[in-house]
């Protein structure tokens, strides 16, 4: 828990408002108003996770630096979960190495600093892992189907858990009847039925049974749709985001730590290789689904932590406390981190037209990590201090509970109270009109949005300041209407409505 506590300290205050968390956040707000999620406002995540937020906010209110600081006690608690599992599987210093690659990573893979979903789904992922290293009881086998229930719930994809999970039952179990392996996976699968059931009755005891399904099914389902061109598209993506990642220090710590700790425990402890196996056969399945999602970022990596920090942990424990076979694990890094470059290198030299959108990203955030100032272009705006002196200047205007809009930056409807006019929370979400049409129906256009943005009357306006797109024009052509500008802090031009 120190570690984690330390590790994340520097991020509990600072002003980099991701969007991610703002969104959720934002709902969770939402949830406090007594909403459900997709009733008032939404952002393109299943329900359940929301209502984590909805519990920091009800304890800490507007203190982002007290959310982020207990944040950093839940990141701790799942590691916890790994550090006994490791101790139990290979020793109490293997445990502690797996359990700080969990907080290490979590905290320092691009968009870690902050909350989001992957952190969220952390602790029923390490449970899982916990419990399926366990003899298989009743009780575990019911609470392994829950706890997988609970994951799908915060992220869509980790319904890919329970294939792997069931898979391992059946086919990598030591119990030698089939018939009772087939029972036990039934068991699992049944009760991963249950939290998405219950989730599914809060709907329909509200009427809003088909918001639940546009929220678990028709939504990813249309994200996956629009994202993934095709299978290789995403691999070579995921393969890109792997080499670039290498120059923060994430892929080849997972790329290494995790097949090279696995593949050692295997030779050395046979008694231990069906559950590496079994760890294995998991992580795939979570590969799986990161890849089908067809949108891959860094941050997707954090959902293979669970599965991936055990052998890992093995791995740290051999180089650093078996003088035997030291010399070959080093060879084994050399080697595999080898082949990651060069497969990293040869993929951004064949499509060298991707690359340069990864190296942004990465050289935006390098320059927010020495320089919190702010952004030299707008494009790193989300890394801007300047939203929370706007946020400073709406409060003393008293719009809370008043209808605002924020083209940019949905954190301010957390740090003022204010209303969404629309039900998006999400920006980015504004800009796809797969994801507009799959929340309000096949028909809906950007006019539409547009409509019913300013149909609310917002009274004030929150622009950017030189970011264009058709969708902005038509922002800006309502704010000459109606709106007069009063003030510009840092990139934001801040507009009220003009008085009729």
């Amino acid at each position: 828990m120190l570690v984690s506590l330390v590790l994340r300290l520097p991020y509990w205050n600072v002003p980099f408002p991701n969007w991610d968390e703002s969104c959720f956040l934002v709902v969770g707000q939402d949830i406090l108003r007594g909403h459900l999620p997709y009733e008032q406002a939404w952002c393109n995540k299943p329900p359940l996770g929301f209502f984590y937020f909805a519990a920091l906010i009800a304890l800490f209110g507007k203190n982002l630096a007290a959310i982020r600081a207990v944040h950093s006690i839940y990141i701790a608690l799942s590691a916890f979960i790994i550090y006994l599992t490791g101790r139990s599987l290979h020793q109490t210093v293997a445990g502690l190495y797996a359990a700080l690659f969990v907080i290490v990573l979590a905290t320092f893979i691009s968009a870690g600093q902050s909350i989001i979903m992957e952190h969220v789904a952390l602790l029923p992922l390490t449970a899982i892992v916990y419990l399926f290293v366990k003899p298989p009881t009743l009780q575990r086998l019911v609470a392994m189907g829950v706890l997988v229930g609970i994951a799908t719930l915060i992220r869509t994809n980790l319904g890919f858990v329970l294939p792997g999970l069931l898979l391992c039952i059946v086919c990598l179990a030591r119990q030698p009847v089939l018939k009772i392996r087939i029972k036990q996976a039934f068991i699992v699968g049944a009760a991963a039925l249950l939290p998405v059931a219950a989730m599914g009755l809060l709907y329909e005891f509200r009427g809003e049974f088909a918001l639940f399904l546009i929220a678990m099914y028709k939504m990813p389902f249309a994200f996956v749709h629009a994202e993934a061109s095709n299978l290789l598209q995403s691999i070579r993506r995921l393969q890109i985001i792997f080499y670039f990642a290498m120059y923060g220090h994430e892929g080849w710590l997972i790329f290494d730590a995790c097949l090279a700790g696995a593949f050692f425990t295997t030779i050395t402890k046979p008694n231990k290789h069906i559950i590496q196996i079994r760890m294995l056969v998991l992580t795939l399945f979570i590969f799986i689904s990161i890849v089908a999602t067809g949108a891959q970022y860094s941050h997707y990596l954090i959902q293979l932590l669970p599965f991936g920090s055990l052998p890992a942990g093995c791995f740290m424990k051999r180089i650093l406390h078996e003088p035997k076979g030291r010399y070959s694990i080093l060879l084994s890094i050399v080697i595999g981190a080898s082949i990651a470059i060069l497969m990293g290198k040869s993929i951004v030299d064949a499509n060298p037209e991707e690359a340069p959108l990864y190296a942004s990203a990465i050289d935006n955030f390098s320059a927010y990590v020495k320089n919190t100032n702010g952004p030299t272009t707008p494009d790193s705006l989300p890394f801007d201090r300047a939203v929370y002196q706007v946020a400073d200047y709406l409060n003393a205007q008293q719009v809370e509970g008043k209808y605002i809009f924020s083209v940019d930056s949905p954190l301010i409807y957390y740090l003022t109270g204010a209303l969404l006019p629309i039900t998006e929370a999400h920006p980015a979400l504004l800009s796809k009109i797969y994801m507009l049409r799959a929340r309000n129906g096949e028909d809906y256009t950007f006019d539409r949005l547009i409509d019913e943005i300013f149909s609310k009357n917002p009274v004030y306006v929150v622009d950017i300041n030189g970011r264009n797109s058709s969708l902005e024009d038509l922002i800006r052509a309502k704010l000459r209407e109606s709106y007069e500008k009063t003030i510009v802090i840092g990139w934001y031009s801040i507009y009220k409505r003009k008085v009729q």
